[in-house]
C-alpha cells in the first residue's frame, strides 16, 4: 500500500526513509527501491535577473566573482549563496559563501566609510 506524504514519529519509532516507490512515467508502473536516505536534487536557475546588466553575469546566469572571494564586477557588492556557487549548489558551500560575503561587506565598509564615520566605529570597539 503506497501512503505518500504519511509518516508516524515517536520516540521508539523515529521517521525514517526506508524505501521510495518509482513511477515510470512511459508506462505508469511502479516499482519499489529499497533505500536507507535520500538525497533531492530540485534543480533550479539563479535568480539573478534583477541584476542583468548591471553586473557581470556566467552565460548561466550565475553571478560572477573575483576568485577566491565574493566580489562582483561592481565595487561594493558581494555574491554568496546559490547565486554565487554555480555548480557547488550546497547548502553548507552557500551558507559559507554567505559568511564570507558578509566579512568582504563589513572590510569594503570599514575602508570606504567617511572619516568621522570610522572614527566612530574605533570608538565603539
Amino acid at each position: 500500500m503506497e501512503q505518500r506524504g504519511r509518516f508516524h514519529r515517536s520516540e521508539t519509532n523515529p521517521a525514517k526513509v526506508n524505501g521510495l516507490v518509482l513511477k515510470n512515467i512511459a508506462d505508469g508502473t511502479r516499482d519499489r527501491l529499497d533505500v536507507d536516505g535520500v538525497f533531492v536534487a530540485i534543480g533550479h536557475a539563479p535568480a539573478s535577473g534583477l541584476l542583468q546588466g548591471k553586473v557581470d553575469l556566467h552565460a548561466d546566469g550565475y553571478i560572477k566573482v573575483q576568485p577566491g572571494t565574493t566580489a562582483t564586477s561592481v565595487p561594493g557588492l558581494f555574491a554568496a549563496g546559490d547565486v554565487a556557487a554555480g555548480m557547488h549548489r550546497q547548502a553548507v558551500t552557500a551558507a559559507g559563501l554567505c559568511r564570507m560575503a558578509a566579512l568582504e561587506a563589513d572590510r569594503f565598509l570599514t575602508i570606504h566609510a567617511a572619516p568621522t564615520q570610522r572614527a566612530k566605529k574605533v570608538a565603539s570597539a
